[in-house]
Protein backbone atom coordinates (compact mmCIF):
# COMPACT_ATOMS: atom_id res chain seq x y z
CA UNK A 1 0.00 0.00 0.00
CA UNK A 2 2.72 2.41 -0.29
CA UNK A 3 2.54 5.11 -2.20
CA UNK A 4 4.33 8.77 -2.44
CA UNK A 5 0.81 10.33 -3.15
CA UNK A 6 -0.85 8.57 -0.17
CA UNK A 7 -2.77 10.59 2.87
CA UNK A 8 -3.33 10.88 6.51
CA UNK A 9 -7.20 11.20 6.79
CA UNK A 10 -8.47 12.79 10.41
CA UNK A 11 -12.09 12.62 10.63
CA UNK A 12 -14.84 12.92 12.98
CA UNK A 13 -17.97 10.60 13.22
CA UNK A 14 -20.93 11.65 15.35
CA UNK A 15 -23.35 8.27 16.45
CA UNK A 16 -26.62 8.41 17.21
CA UNK A 17 -27.66 7.48 20.66
CA UNK A 18 -30.28 6.78 23.15
CA UNK A 19 -30.14 7.05 26.29
CA UNK A 20 -26.93 7.88 28.94
CA UNK A 21 -25.00 4.62 29.51
CA UNK A 22 -22.33 4.67 26.35
CA UNK A 23 -19.29 6.06 26.95
CA UNK A 24 -19.46 10.01 26.37
CA UNK A 25 -23.03 10.24 24.91
CA UNK A 26 -24.22 13.54 25.08
CA UNK A 27 -26.81 16.25 23.46
CA UNK A 28 -23.83 17.45 20.56
CA UNK A 29 -23.50 18.61 17.25
CA UNK A 30 -22.65 15.86 14.66
CA UNK A 31 -22.22 16.26 11.34
CA UNK A 32 -23.44 13.52 9.63
CA UNK A 33 -27.27 14.48 10.88
CA UNK A 34 -26.06 18.57 10.85
CA UNK A 35 -27.84 19.40 14.24
CA UNK A 36 -27.48 18.56 17.82
CA UNK A 37 -28.37 15.31 18.64
CA UNK A 38 -27.57 12.35 21.58
CA UNK A 39 -24.45 11.28 20.21
CA UNK A 40 -20.88 9.42 20.44
CA UNK A 41 -18.07 11.89 18.52
CA UNK A 42 -15.13 9.64 17.31
CA UNK A 43 -12.03 10.93 15.46
CA UNK A 44 -10.21 8.14 13.55
CA UNK A 45 -7.21 8.59 11.69
CA UNK A 46 -6.89 6.37 8.21
CA UNK A 47 -4.04 6.28 5.65
CA UNK A 48 -5.27 6.62 2.49
CA UNK A 49 -3.58 5.42 -1.20
CA UNK A 50 -4.65 4.52 -4.55
CA UNK A 51 -4.08 0.69 -3.67
CA UNK A 52 -6.06 1.21 -0.59
CA UNK A 53 -6.61 2.22 2.87
CA UNK A 54 -5.91 1.54 6.52
CA UNK A 55 -7.46 2.53 9.93
CA UNK A 56 -4.21 3.73 11.88
CA UNK A 57 -6.02 4.77 15.05
CA UNK A 58 -9.32 6.19 16.93
CA UNK A 59 -10.12 8.30 20.13
CA UNK A 60 -13.52 9.02 21.82
CA UNK A 61 -14.42 12.55 22.67
CA UNK A 62 -15.47 12.45 25.85
CA UNK A 63 -17.77 16.37 26.55
CA UNK A 64 -16.94 18.20 29.86
CA UNK A 65 -19.61 17.47 31.58
CA UNK A 66 -18.33 13.40 31.16
CA UNK A 67 -14.57 14.49 31.94
CA UNK A 68 -16.07 16.92 35.32
CA UNK A 69 -17.92 13.81 36.82
CA UNK A 70 -15.23 10.74 37.83
CA UNK A 71 -18.36 8.61 38.96
CA UNK A 72 -19.91 8.45 35.63
CA UNK A 73 -16.16 7.80 34.32
CA UNK A 74 -15.35 4.98 36.59
CA UNK A 75 -19.05 3.61 36.18
CA UNK A 76 -18.32 3.54 32.20
CA UNK A 77 -14.73 1.80 33.14
CA UNK A 78 -12.58 5.40 31.72
CA UNK A 79 -9.13 5.39 32.78
CA UNK A 80 -8.55 7.59 35.69
CA UNK A 81 -6.13 9.36 33.75
CA UNK A 82 -8.29 10.47 30.65
CA UNK A 83 -9.31 13.99 30.91
CA UNK A 84 -11.31 16.44 28.17
CA UNK A 85 -9.54 17.37 25.28
CA UNK A 86 -11.17 19.46 22.30
CA UNK A 87 -12.09 17.57 18.96
CA UNK A 88 -9.00 19.73 17.35
CA UNK A 89 -7.05 18.47 20.06
CA UNK A 90 -8.15 14.75 19.92
CA UNK A 91 -6.71 15.08 15.86
CA UNK A 92 -3.51 16.69 17.12
CA UNK A 93 -2.45 13.31 19.18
Amino acid sequence: MADDDAVLVVDETGFLKQGKASCGVARQYTGSGRQDYECQIGVFATYVSRHGHAFIDRALYLPKDWTDDPDRLEAAYVPADVGFATNQNLRRE
